[in-house]
Formats: structure tokens, sequence, C-alpha cells
């Protein structure tokens, strides 16, 4: 039986192919069960192989959006706050959440590890309690099984938008080493990449070091709101865009993105070794 979650007032599912070991996806444009078959595509390890999968789950299923857009004036996702559909046949609902799920079941299905991800779905939907699936409880839930979690913040002193919660939750994140009870290495974050005060001294070693990591996935707003980052660039969803756009799927490089706080969780062994960000 397919697992529903109710996620923000919304039904959110978990994929069925994420539930099975029924064999290969069947176009599924995330599938990326392919790549288990590179020679020594798992040479450097289960967690890099993850996050290469992820990755590419991620930029497949959004070039595969937006090349239909191109070949028949509707691609093959659509907002799941648009009501009626009707016109454009056969387009697949999704959100934020929904999204992120389609990616880590393909990718932890390519790594051979459904099994794994089923208990980590399953987790984090009964951590999450009655009020809704929280993508906060997915990340704990992914740093029990050898992932970390990073900070990111463009200005934590001057944010663009004015508002308290930034500087304070990286308050909160230094004293703590937490973001809203996910543990953060601190020694590693992504900060002061873009300050709003363009005269000060811009840091850019978190986010050049984010920029090498294949695949990061990223709260803001206390996981109001989820997407995924590919080599420093962020992928999101957009509940109430049509499936006529290529922007239900945007890709935006995290200097440049609108939410100004957040954290974000990486397979182990995939953030850059070296001096710890400052």
């Amino acid at each position: 039986m397919k697992a529903i979650l109710v996620f923000a007032g919304l039904m959110v599912a978990q994929p069925t192919f994420a539930q099975s070991n029924t064999g290969p996806c069947d176009g599924q444009p995330s599938c990326v069960t392919d790549l288990a078959e590179v020679v020594d595509a798992m040479a450097s390890g289960t967690m890099p192989f993850l996050a290469n999968a992820a990755s590419t789950a991620t930029t497949r299923m959004d070039e595969a959006h937006d090349k239909t857009v191109d070949e028949r004036g509707y691609g093959i996702y659509y907002g799941n706050k648009i009501s009626d559909v009707s016109e454009w046949p056969g387009v697949i609902p999704q959100d934020c959440t929904s999204f992120v799920l389609e990616i880590l079941a393909q990718a932890y299905k390519a790594a051979g590890l459904e099994d794994e991800w089923s208990e980590i779905f399953a987790e984090a939907s009964r951590n999450s309690g009655s009020s809704g699936f929280k993508g906060l409880e997915l990340m704990q839930s992914l740093q029990k099984r050898n992932w970390t979690g990073h900070y990111w913040n463009p200005d934590v002193k001057n944010p663009r938008d004015s508002q308290d919660e930034h500087p304070w939750s990286y308050y909160l994140a230094t004293k703590n080493e937490e973001y809203y009870g996910l543990a953060l290495d601190m020694d590693r974050p992504v900060i002061n990449y873009n300050l709003t005060d363009v005269d000060e001294s811009h840091s850019s070693v978190g986010l050049d070091a984010l920029k090498e990591v294949p695949f990061a996935l990223l709260a803001a707003r206390g996981g109001k709101h989820m997407g995924v980052v590919v080599y420093g660039v962020v992928y999101d969803f957009h509940w109430s865009t049509r499936p006529t756009s290529k922007d239900v799927i945007t890709a935006v490089p995290l200097e440049d993105w609108g939410w100004l706080s957040g954290a974000i969780v990486v397979p182990e062994g995939t953030w850059p070794s070296g001096e710890p960000d400052s």
C-alpha cells in the first residue's frame, strides 16, 4: 500500500517505485538505476555514489520537463496547487516535498538500498507526527545514516529582507550547533557569501566548498520549504506553477536564491577535504 502523508495541508505520497523491488522504473525521468551499471561507479563508496545518483536524478527531472514543454507545449510535472489539469493529459503533480522524496528514492534505489530508503521514509513520517510530514525530520533520519549537517546564510548580520529570523538562526546555530534540532557542523558553514552591504568583505570559502558537493538536501524557514543543491545550484519545485511553464522546477545558484537562511545535509565523504570554513 502506498504511504500517504499530510504536508502543509496537502497529501504527500511516497513514490510507489521506492517501496518495491520491481526492477527498472520504466522511463521515469528521475530514474538513475543505469548509473549502477557503470564500471567502478561505486568505487568511491556508497555515500558518494548516492550523491551523484541524486544529482543526476535532479537534473534529469528538470531537463526532461523542459524538453517536453518544447516538444508539446506542456511538460511532465505541475504544481499540485493547480486544481484543474484536464487540458494537459498525463501530467504528474508535485510539490517541494514530493520532489525531494522522488529524487532520494531513486538514488537509494540505484544504490541497491531500497529497504534503507523505506526505513528512512517511515522513520521521518513517524517522527513528524499527526501535523504532517516534516522535512527536518527527513534530514534528521538521513543524519542517522551518515549524512552531515551544515548551516547556510548569505548575510548573518544584515539580511536583505530585514527579518530577524536569519541572524537569530545563526546565533542559535553557533550557540547550540543546531538548526531547529538538526545537528550542524559549524566548523564548515556556508555563510556571508552575498552580503547586503556590497562594500563589506564577502566570504566565498563555504560557498566554494558547496560548489564541489554533488548533492545536498536543503531546508529553509525551519523546513517550511525544501529543495536540493547540485554543485551549488538550488533546484526547487513550485507548487502553484502550471505544466506549461519551465519554471515548475527552477535552478538558481545559492548566492542568488531568495530564501535567506537554513540548513543542508550532505552524504558523508562528499564535503571537500581541507581547512574548515570560517
